[in-house]
């Protein structure tokens, strides 16, 4: 299943409703993550527009009747860097849970109604976050994987980027500033990023058995969070339709 459909979490959930027959309800918004690399001429910001879609309903196959799942739709940041280099920021599973570690805070803070059930709770809670409009930054350990490729034309040229070997890669002076994610309304547009043109080898990749762009964890305290796995639907989540 590639990253445009529904999450893992929604699966259980969906195959409750289909026998149950229930009702459920969607929210929608568009988010946008914006990049800013500092260089020895000035910042360059790389960004994207992405849409998450939110369904909440009950089923009678999951716990407490409720479950909710959640996709989203778009391309990756690809960001031309000096030397003809690019950075791309491409979509991973837990980037649809990103605004709830940036905005539950403050939803907490909002006095719900009194005696909710599991259902309506969940409800006005993504009615809530969906209706958010702003910008947060982005904690370090919240940020997304960072690839760069020796050969835009070869997936197996595949490199993580971070932070400590950004200099190393890009060059003297070149290091990451800052990760932004913020909030818009629904009828802003989603990027078009050109992510098909700069990798061309995206859908006959994906295409293949087993193709995963996999590392390691790169720091010894990120180890029990398992490999980093990069598909080509991270990249462009409607490359296979």
């Amino acid at each position: 299943m590639g990253i445009s459909d529904w999450i893992r979490v929604g699966v259980a959930g969906c195959l409750g409703l289909f026998l149950a027959g229930c009702g459920e309800k969607h929210y929608q918004s568009n988010h946008r993550v914006e990049i800013v690399i500092s260089t020895p001429t000035g910042d360059i910001t790389g960004s994207t527009v992405y849409r998450v879609d939110v369904r909440v309903g009950q089923g009678i196959l999951v716990s407490g009747g409720t479950f909710r799942s959640r996709g989203f739709h778009g391309e990756a940041i690809a960001l031309k860097l000096p030397d003809g280099k690019y950075l791309f920021v491409p979509f991973v599973e837990n980037q649809a849970i990103l605004s709830d570690a940036l905005f539950s805070a403050d939803i907490e803070k909002i006095k719900m109604p009194p005696d909710l059930s599991p259902y309506e709770s969940m409800s006005e809670y993504e009615r809530i976050l969906a209706s958010i409009r702003e910008r947060r930054r982005i904690p370090l350990d919240l940020y997304p994987p960072m690839l760069t490729f020796r050969n835009l034309n070869d997936p197996h040229s595949a490199m993580l980027v971070t932070r400590e070997n950004f200099a190393e890669i890009f060059g003297p002076g070149m290091q990451i500033k800052a990760m932004y994610l913020t909030q818009l309304d629904p009828d802003v547009p989603v990027s078009k990023t050109g992510v098909r043109t700069l990798l061309p080898w995206l859908k006959s990749f994906g295409q293949q058995p087993g193709a995963i762009i996999r590392f390691r964890q790169p720091n010894p305290a990120d180890e029990n969070r398992g490999d980093i796995l990069i598909s080509s639907d991270f990249f462009d989540t409607d490359i296979f339709k």
